[in-house]
């Protein structure tokens, strides 16, 4: 266990030890983010947090795509 809880191997396990209401919107940040993201991506935890990451590039999405997903 880390000093800010328990130390998270995947996305899943991130999210799991996040409390509510900030778990719900999350779960709908990484599905918008999931949705544009090409098929060869991944999600991992780097320096513990969420990451992901497509042809050996982390990817950084235009907010204006994300945001356009969230508020659908």
């Amino acid at each position: 266990m880390g000093k800010a809880g328990p130390l998270a191997r995947t996305v899943g396990e991130y999210l799991a030890n996040v409390p509510e209401p900030a778990c719900s919107t999350l779960g709908k940040v990484r599905a918008a983010i999931l949705s544009v993201l090409p098929p060869e991506a991944v999600e991992a935890i780097v320096y513990r947090i969420p990451a992901y990451k497509s042809k050996g590039n982390w990817w950084d999405l235009p907010p204006s795509l994300l945001t356009a997903r969230l508020q659908r």
